[in-house]
């Protein structure tokens, strides 16, 4: 295939000011003038007008989660509400026109409570209102909340505990108040599942982030139902943007392990490694941060994982020399992510004697 764009803005990142260029399968050949390459390229070639419209490199998305989005495609938007009145609303306004099945499970998405004229998270009594088991995810993705009836269909009771980096909210007395704050809520929402056509939905989302240019797409979490989701597309040759995959180091490594044929672009799909959580979000304040926010007493936020177990992963892609994309908003989290790598070039580092030796 043979083309020659002209008549626009043509960046190449090195030079703004050839006024054409040609393109043959895919390989950028010629830019310069556009009488002169006209006349140089073969006949067959087709001659694309871009009537003053921009020419560029496309973008590589460096840190998204492409199925997150294709889920998002029929749930609730909640990112322009102000209040939790508004919040309910728009389920209302929701069940009204999609008609969901009775003790069907309905799944909002971004609000964010600084944001709220309550200043606060909506409580399990709060979405009380909406009469269908429901789940709401903070705009960071870090935290949520769910009424009583999503309670009673996932069977979770008053006497759960705190997993390992996370917790669920409690009142005062100690009853459980609808709020899941990170690992808490992360395993919730990875046993969440909405209807719909999931693979209409990531083809929808893969052309959302075409219109922005982007045309390297990443899924950042990547666990089991993300890789079979990706992977059935890719083998059906559906994906006509590259998606780069990043394997939860932490459940999923397998995953990685198990198919080496992904360690390489097949079908537009690649696993590019794996993905470490450090710590959450500035904005729900569960980032591990030095010095305490801002009218929280000393409350610095909170690891997920003791030093120990980060050196464990650390370790782990080290020895595989496999990338490690790895989630540390706060500066405590970054410094824990560097003290690891730093000790460990420490061990590694051979002594006086062994570079004479090598030298020898």
């Amino acid at each position: 295939m043979k083309t020659l764009y002209y008549n626009g803005d043509i960046l190449t990142m090195e030079n703004t000011d050839f006024e054409a260029i040609y393109i043959e399968n895919g390989i950028i050949k010629k830019c310069g003038d556009f009488k002169q390459l006209k006349y140089s390229i073969p006949d067959d070639t087709e001659l694309i007008d871009l009537h003053g419209k921009c020419l560029m490199p496309a973008f590589i998305d460096s840190h998204s989660h492409i199925v997150s989005l294709a889920k998002t495609l029929n749930l609730v938007d909640l990112s322009n509400s102000t209040s939790i009145k508004e919040i309910i609303e728009q389920f209302n306004n929701f069940i009204n026109i999609t008609k969901p099945k009775k003790n069907k499970l309905l799944i909002g998405y971004g609000y964010d409570h600084n944001f709220l004229k309550e200043q606060r998270h909506p409580l399990a009594k709060d979405l009380d209102h909406i009469p269908f088991p429901v789940m709401i995810s903070h705009t960071s993705g870090h935290m949520g909340v769910i009424n009583h009836k999503a309670m009673q269909l996932f069977k979770l009771d008053n006497n759960v505990s705190d997993p390992n980096g996370g917790k669920y909210g409690r009142d005062e007395n100690n009853q459980l108040n609808g709020y899941l704050e990170e690992r808490a809520f992360i395993d919730f929402a990875g046993k969440s599942s909405t209807s719909g056509d999931l693979k209409k939905q990531l083809i929808e989302a893969l052309g959302i982030y075409a219109s922005y240019g982007i045309t390297t797409v990443q899924e950042g979490f990547m666990k089991k139902e993300e890789f079979v989701l990706l992977d059935s597309l890719a083998k059906e040759n559906k994906l006509y943007l590259d998606v780069i995959g990043y394997i939860d180091i932490k459940d999923n490594q397998k995953l990685y392990q198990d198919n080496p044929s992904y360690h390489q672009y097949q079908n537009h799909f690649k696993l590019g490694g794996y993905k470490l959580f450090l710590d959450g979000s500035p904005q729900g304040k569960t980032a591990w941060i030095s010095r305490p926010y801002l009218d929280s007493g000393d409350y610095c936020g909170y690891p997920i994982y003791q030093d120990k177990e980060v050196k464990k992963y650390v370790d782990s892609a080290l020895q595989e020399q496999v990338q490690l994309l790895t989630h540390c908003n706060g500066d405590m989290a970054a410094k824990q992510l560097l003290d690891v790598f730093k000790q460990k070039a420490t061990n590694t580092r051979p002594s006086h004697d062994s570079l004479s030796n090598i030298t020898a």
